[in-house]
């Protein structure tokens, strides 16, 4: 059997460079954006999670705070509705995973 696609949470755990971060971030935002592009097709291939996964280690915990840095980098950058970014990631990692939590602070301060 094939292996499955890495997810792009699995890519940001397996990082261990900031470049490598800020270009799986820029996988993200391409995909959200082909994703709006294609709206009314269903696109079930981008996974970001793979579900049933709950413990974190230490590296993915960073790695889940540099992704969070370097995407708002990205979102002010580009001038992106940093909510539609996050009800998208709590759709696709639940309320409970850090990036949507890191986010949430961001947006609260």
């Amino acid at each position: 059997m094939p292996p499955s696609p890495l997810t792009i949470i699995d890519k940001v755990e397996l990082c261990t460079t900031s470049l490598c971060i800020e270009k799986v971030v820029d996988e993200y935002l391409t995909s959200l954006m082909r994703k709006i592009k294609e709206s009314e097709k269903t696109i079930d291939s981008f996974r970001l999670f793979d579900e049933g996964e709950d413990s974190v280690n230490e590296r993915e915990f960073f790695n889940y705070y540099k992704f969070t840095e370097a995407l708002i980098e990205k979102v002010i950058e580009n001038d992106i509705d940093l909510n539609f970014i996050i009800n998208d990631l709590v759709e696709k990692l639940g309320k409970t995973h850090p990036v949507v939590l890191f986010l949430k602070q961001l947006t609260e301060e």
